[in-house]
């Protein structure tokens, strides 16, 4: 019984970690927002950011909360 409970657990935390990749690889392809997420990653190309764990948790984050935030919001009750 434990070692289902644990293996469902896996199952969600996988399934989590392959939607968040795909929003994320989202929000870097297409604009979205003031695209902070495309700005680190284009800062981290010419060599004025590290490409370091921190940038890129930064980068992909900024990507997927902006791109949540868009699909949440994309109502006819928001004016821009």
């Amino acid at each position: 019984m434990q070692r289902m409970l644990i293996l469902k657990r896996s199952k969600f935390i996988l399934e989590a970690r392959d939607l968040n990749s795909a929003l994320s690889d989202e929000g870097l392809e297409n604009s979205y927002g003031l695209e902070v997420g495309k700005t680190i990653q284009k800062s981290i190309a010419k060599g004025l950011f590290g490409n370091g764990l921190i940038n890129n948790i930064a980068m992909n984050s900024s990507c997927l909360l902006m791109r949540e935030w868009v699909v949440q919001h994309s109502c006819a009750e928001v004016t821009w």
